[in-house]
């Protein structure tokens, strides 16, 4: 789990793919943890498969692995895909904060999308 304070996320999702070969079933703590990882790599892409297999492996819907997800994008200019995650948020009944909103909304206007990042402010 420390991998995600020094943004080791290769070392993190491979040790990952270790537990998962090996048949351990990961925590929901240690899925975090490499989203994070991937979120301070700034690897939007692996952040979401990330969550995706949380979610396939039955773990219940977590609000900060959404929004660690969605800081994720936010640090790699994929804006469209914090959007998806906050209203999968929604779908998913996963309780929103301001720290989802606010990455959503940086990844927004870090992209020129003002209309977007202003709407989202609204929302908080």
């Amino acid at each position: 789990i420390a991998c995600d304070k020094g943004s080791h996320w290769q070392l993190a999702l491979l040790v990952l793919d270790e537990m998962l070969q090996a048949g351990f079933v990961p925590s929901d703590a240690y899925y975090i943890s490499c989203i994070s990882a991937s979120q301070k790599g700034g690897r939007c892409q692996e952040a979401l498969r990330l969550l995706r297999r949380m979610l396939e492996a039955r773990a219940p819907p977590n609000g900060i692995a959404f929004t660690s997800a969605i800081s994720a994008c936010q640090e790699d200019g994929h804006w469209p895909h914090a959007m998806d995650l906050l209203s999968q948020m929604s779908w998913r009944r996963v309780s929103h904060d301001t720290i989802g909103y606010n990455a959503a909304a940086s990844a927004c206007g870090g992209s020129r999308c003002w209309r977007q990042a202003l709407l989202l402010v609204a929302q908080m």
